[in-house]
C-alpha cells in the first residue's frame, strides 16, 4: 500500500489574520472565489492531557481527533517524529513533534512533467520544534509548491479557494500558516481549511468506518466550501492575467484523518467557600459533549465521594467539605464515556468579588473594594494588580488609570472588573513638540518624547490651546534650558505694543486680571502654572506672547529673595524659553532687551540666536518613518 504521508516542515513563521508571509514566491495573491463561502471549522474541542484539543468540529458536525500514534496506519505519525518510535507514544517523554487533525494532499504532474503538491492540512506542532508544555500551537496550512521558470505565472484553484502566484528563482513555494500563537488555539478556525475533506461516499470504495479516508488510497473527496473538491492549475499571462492554458488538474487526493469519539472534559472552574470554623463546600463547573458521564473522582483528603455532575453540555456540582481545607487541594473531574476515560487535575481556588472599582479624576484616587469566599482563620489576602494589597483606602496619586482592575488572592482567586470613573475631569491640550502637534492631557506630566531626561526638546504652545494645571519640566541646574513649556490662553491683546513690553510676571498690575501665569516649584524639578500664559499679537510677526517662570537660584552674597528668571516666549513657531538673569524680590527685570544682555555668561547652556535658530530648526525636522519589514520563509 502506498503511504502519502508527507512531512511538511513545521517552520510556521508569523501568525496572520488571514495569510502568514508567502515563502519563495515573488508575488502571491489570495484570489475571492467566485461563489460564496459554505462552511468552516467552527469548534475547538477540551483540551487534552498532552496540551493540545482533543478535537475541532467543521459546519457540518464531523469531529476529527488528533492523530498522535504509530500504531493506526489509518491516523499515524511519521515514525521519526517521536524521539522512540518503538515504545508507544507518551507526554511528555515519547510525543511527537507534530500531528495532524487533517492531513490533505493532492499529487499531480504537469504539462512539462514537472510534479506539484497541494497540502491542506489542520496541523498540531511546537512553536520552538522541542515539546515544552505551553509551545503548543494549531495551525491550518495551504502550502503549495513545484518547479518553474521565474516569471512565470499560475492560478491554482483547490478545495480551500484560489492562489494566484508568480514563480521565482525557486520556483511556486508558497506557504500559507494560520494560527502559529502557541495556546491560542481557536485560531484555526479563521484559517482557508474547513470544512474537512472526506471521501466522497458516491464513489467506491468507501472510506475505512470512523476514519475520513485510507491516506494510502487517492480518492474523490466532498467537503469543499466552494464546490471546488479539485486542483486546477493554469498558467497565466505575466501582465494581463489573461488564461494561456490548463497545465495541471486532479480530482484525487490522499486523505488522512479519524472520527473522534472521545469528547474529553474541559474544567471552567474549580472553587471553594468556608467560613470562620474551617467548613465549606468545593464548587465545580465543567463541560463536554451531551450526552456524556462527568464525574468527580473520590477525594478522601476532601470527604468527596465520586460524583457524576448534574446537566448535559454544562455540568455544575456543589459538595460540603468537613474541616479546614488541606493547603494546595485539588480535584480531579473525568469523563467516564471516554476510552481510555479522560481525567482533568484542577487546583482549588477562592471566589474572588470586586465590590467596587472607582476612580476619582479630580482626586486622582482608586479606590477598589473586594471580598473573597476564603474566610477561615487565615484568610486570603486580596491585592490589586499594579498598585498593591487592599486596606480599605484608596490608591493615590493615580494620573492615569487603567480601564480595568484585577483582583487577586493569595489563595489563587482573581476577578476583573471595569473602572467607574468620576470628576470633572480635565480637556486635552493641544501642544506642539519638536514641531508636531501632539493631544496631551491637561495635568500630565510632558516629557519631551516621553524621555524625562532629555531636557533640550524645544515644547511650545499651538494657539488656542485651553488652560489648566499643566506640569513643566525644568533643569533646576539650568533654568534656562526649560524642557516642557505649558499651554494656556490668557486674554489676548492686540496691537504691536502688547508684544513690545516685555510681558508680564505674575504680579504685574500692568494689566487687569493678572493671569499671566503663576509658577511655583512643586519639587525639585517641577513647576507648575497655575493660569494661562498671558499672550498678544503683533501684525508683523503672528501670534506672540510671553511670561516669566521663576526658579530658585543663587544670588549675590546677602541679597535676600534671589530668584532666576525664564523668559517664556510664545512665537508662530511655539514657545520657547528665553536667557534667564536675576530678579530681587520676585520683580521680574526691566524689558525684553535688557533680559537678553543680563545674562550670567553663555556657559549656562545658552547658544548664539543664530546657532539656536539653527537647532530648534533641527529639532523640528520629523523623524523618518520605520522601513517596513516583510519575512519570507
Amino acid at each position: 500500500m502506498r503511504n502519502h504521508l508527507v512531512r511538511w516542515s513545521v517552520t510556521a513563521g508569523v501568525t496572520l489574520a488571514v495569510v502568514a508571509p508567502l515563502a519563495g514566491s515573488a508575488n502571491a495573491t489570495v484570489v475571492a472565489p467566485p461563489t460564496a463561502r459554505d462552511g468552516r471549522l467552527t469548534q475547538v474541542g477540551p483540551i487534552a492531557e498532552f496540551g493540545f484539543p482533543s478535537w475541532y468540529r467543521d459546519s457540518t458536525g464531523l469531529r476529527l481527533e488528533a492523530c498522535t500514534t504509530t500504531d493506526d496506519p489509518l491516523c499515524a505519525v511519521l515514525p521519526d517524529e517521536v524521539p522512540n518510535p518503538d515504545l508507544p507514544v507518551s507526554y511528555p517523554d515519547n510525543f511527537p513533534g507534530e500531528f495532524f487533525y487533517q492531513l490533505a494532499d493532492a499529487t499531480l504532474t504537469l504539462t512539462d512533467g514537472t510534479k506539484a503538491v497541494i497540502g491542506l492540512n489542520v496541523e498540531g506542532a511546537w512553536a520552538n520544534d522541542a515539546v515544552i508544555d505551553g509551545d503548543q500551537m494549531v495551525f491550518g496550512r495551504v502550502r503549495i509548491r513545484f518547479a518553474a521558470a521565474a516569471g512565470r505565472r499560475f492560478r491554482i484553484t483547490h478545495p480551500y479557494g484560489i492562489d494566484d502566484l508568480t514563480a521565482d528563482d525557486k520556483g511556486v513555494r508558497m506557504t500559507e500558516d494560520v494560527g502559529t500563537t502557541p495556546g491560542a488555539f481557536g485560531q484555526a478556525l479563521n484559517s482557508r481549511i474547513g470544512p474537512f475533506l472526506k471521501w466522497d461516499p458516491a464513489v467506491g470504495p468507501a472510506a475505512p468506518a470512523g476514519y475520513t479516508g485510507d491516506p494510502g488510497v487517492d480518492h474523490k473527496v466532498v467537503g469543499s466550501p466552494y464546490g471546488t473538491n479539485f486542483v486546477r492549475i493554469e498558467e497565466l499571462d505575466p501582465a494581463t492575467g489573461a488564461v494561456l492554458s490548463q497545465v495541471g488538474f486532479t480530482d484525487t487526493f490522499s486523505i488522512q484523518g479519524r472520527y473522534a469519539t472521545n469528547a474529553g472534559v474541559d474544567v471552567d472552574q474549580a472553587t471553594f467557600t468556608t467560613g470562620p470554623d474551617g467548613n465549606g463546600v468545593v464548587e465545580v463547573y465543567a463541560t463536554s459533549e451531551a450526552g456524556q458521564a462527568v464525574e468527580i473522582a473520590a477525594n478522601p483528603a476532601l470527604g468527596i465521594r465520586g460524583t457524576r455532575l448534574r446537566g448535559q453540555n454544562g455540568h455544575y456540582g456543589r459538595f460540603p467539605v468537613t474541616g479546614p481545607l488541606p493547603t494546595g487541594a485539588s480535584v480531579d473531574i473525568v469523563n467516564a464515556s471516554d476510552r481510555p476515560v479522560a481525567k482533568k487535575t484542577r487546583k482549588l481556588v477562592d471566589v474572588v468579588q470586586v465590590s467596587k472599582a472607582a476612580y476619582d479624576a479630580d482626586a486622582h484616587t482608586l479606590t477598589v473594594a473586594a471580598t473573597s469566599s476564603d474566610q477561615d482563620s487565615a484568610p486570603g489576602v486580596l491585592s490589586v494588580t499594579g498598585y498593591g494589597p487592599i486596606t480599605g483606602q484608596p490608591f493615590t496619586n493615580v494620573f492615569v488609570p487603567p480601564a480595568t482592575v484585577t483582583v487577586t488572592s493569595t489563595s489563587g482567586g482573581a476577578a476583573t472588573a471595569s473602572l467607574l470613573g468620576s470628576g470633572t475631569g480635565r480637556q486635552a491640550g493641544r501642544h506642539r513638540i519638536d514641531g508636531r502637534d501632539r493631544h496631551v492631557p491637561l495635568g500630565s506630566d510632558l516629557g519631551p518624547g516621553g524621555d524625562p531626561d532629555r531636557r533640550d526638546h524645544r515644547i511650545g504652545l499651538v494657539r488656542g490651546a485651553p488652560a489648566g494645571d499643566v506640569r513643566v519640566h525644568a533643569d533646576p541646574d539650568r533654568p534656562g534650558r526649560a524642557a516642557d513649556v505649558v499651554p494656556g490662553h490668557g486674554e489676548r491683546r492686540r496691537g504691536r505694543e502688547a508684544d513690545r513690553r516685555g510681558g508680564t510676571g505674575p504680579d504685574d498690575p500692568a494689566r487687569p486680571g493678572g493671569d499671566a501665569g503663576r509658577l511655583r516649584v512643586e519639587r525639585r524639578r517641577d513647576v507648575q502654572l497655575e493660569a494661562g500664559l498671558r499672550t498678544g499679537r503683533d501684525p508683523r510677526r503672528g501670534h506672540g506672547g510671553e511670561a516669566h517662570l521663576h526658579l530658585p537660584g543663587a544670588g549675590p552674597a546677602g541679597v535676600a529673595g534671589t530668584q532666576r528668571v525664564v523668559r517664556l516666549r510664545q512665537r508662530p513657531g511655539g514657545v520657547r524659553a528665553d536667557r534667564d538673569q536675576p530678579e530681587r524680590d520676585g520683580h521680574r527685570p526691566g524689558d525684553r532687551a535688557a533680559a537678553g544682555r543680563d545674562v550670567p555668561g553663555r556657559g549656562d547652556g545658552a547658544l548664539p540666536d543664530r546657532q539656536q535658530r539653527m537647532a530648534d530648526h533641527r529639532h523640528e525636522q520629523p523623524g523618518r518613518r520605520a522601513a517596513d519589514h516583510r519575512g519570507a520563509r
